[in-house]
């Protein structure tokens, strides 16, 4: 099994947390790759151990959107069958969109913090029920935070 990791520049938690998960799947049938702009994680010296490949991402998709498309989906069509998408700030659906173009059955937006998308309610609705409508697969984790025990359902 393939999983794309989408992680944050720069060391910290998150990677730390999905190497702490790698080290004890067999290597053999589990592969995990990475896009991100951490240059310095490919041959970074805690994971020396580990089978992976790094994916620099050359820019943002705001800064050159048709270059960042195409530089995704071609990382995408390298027969993933999981992206796993970490962050602490999801505003936008084009690498879903990617994904789902590029035929990855299953992905995973994991927010690593409690502001996970756009703050306005105006503009978070329309971008929740899309993502609800047009991009999901079989599911949604919605995270209540208006009730005193937040609840994850799916």
């Amino acid at each position: 099994m393939k999983v794309l990791h989408l992680l944050p520049p720069g060391f910290g938690g998150i990677d730390a947390y999905v190497f702490s998960h790698y080290k004890y799947m067999d290597q053999h049938k589990f592969r995990f790759d990475f896009l991100t702009q951490n240059r310095q994680l490919e041959g970074a010296e805690p994971y020396r151990d580990f089978s992976y490949q790094v994916y620099p991402l050359p820019a943002t998709a705001s800064a050159d959107r048709d270059g960042f498309i195409q530089y995704v989906k071609r990382v995408l069509s390298n027969q993933y069958n999981i992206f796993h998408m970490h962050t602490s700030y999801w505003t936008g659906f084009l690498l879903e969109e990617l994904a789902k173009q590029a035929g990855i059955k299953k992905v995973i937006v994991h927010a690593h913090a409690s502001f996970v998308d756009e703050a306005d309610p105006q503009k978070r609705k329309p971008l929740l029920e899309r993502h609800g409508r047009a991009l999901s697969w079989r599911r949604i984790g919605c995270l209540e935070l208006k009730s005193p025990k937040a609840r994850y359902a799916l």
